[in-house]
């Protein structure tokens, strides 16, 4: 553990793990290793949306025994070896949906088009835990000044502009 009481890299850190009907607070799940293009996030606030519920519940499809969460924020606590464009100790969210890299719309540049995206906290663990893993391309750095919970948001108020803008600009 580190002085704030987080896990660190290589150990052992507490994380709510889903059981298909409930979660459970799991004291010894193996803390997330980054890979190469992989950022290892700090959790310091993190949301809870109807998407997890429904993923806990077995409402949605979710991978067995997920770590439910895809709206936080937190610190940059380790980055993989061809990370470029983020550092340690740099404050962050993450946009959730992790495209392939392999498919087609991927291999041509057009990653919103991903045919085989994946969702952090249903596909992939999520943030309800110490630390998460994610690729390099879903950080997003957030000033310093932003509170850990506003920060957090940034996914839900995202998921909403883009509603809201493809409504607007559809003929009526």
């Amino acid at each position: 553990m580190t002085i704030d009481g987080s896990a660190k890299l290589g150990s052992l850190m507490r994380a709510l793990v889903s059981n298909g009907e409930s979660v459970d607070l799991q004291t010894s799940v193996a803390a997330p290793q980054p890979t190469a293009n992989d950022v290892v996030i700090q959790v310091c606030a993190v949301g809870l949306c109807r998407t997890d519920l429904y993923a806990v519940a077995g409402k949605i499809p979710a991978r067995n025994s997920v770590i439910p969460g895809h709206e936080f924020s937190g610190i940059v606590s380790a980055v993989g070896t061809d990370v470029r464009t983020v550092r340690v100790g740099q404050q962050v969210t993450v946009t959730p949906l992790i495209p392939s890299g392999a498919c087609i719309d991927c291999v041509e540049d057009r990653t919103d088009d991903c045919r085989a995206v994946e969702f952090l906290g249903v596909d992939l663990d999520g943030a309800c835990a110490e630390l998460v893993a994610v690729p390099e391309s879903s950080v997003l750095a957030i000033p310093n000044t932003l509170s850990w919970h506003v920060a957090a948001f940034t996914e839900p108020v995202a998921a909403c502009i883009d509603v809201s803008s493809r409504l607007w600009i559809r003929p009526l």
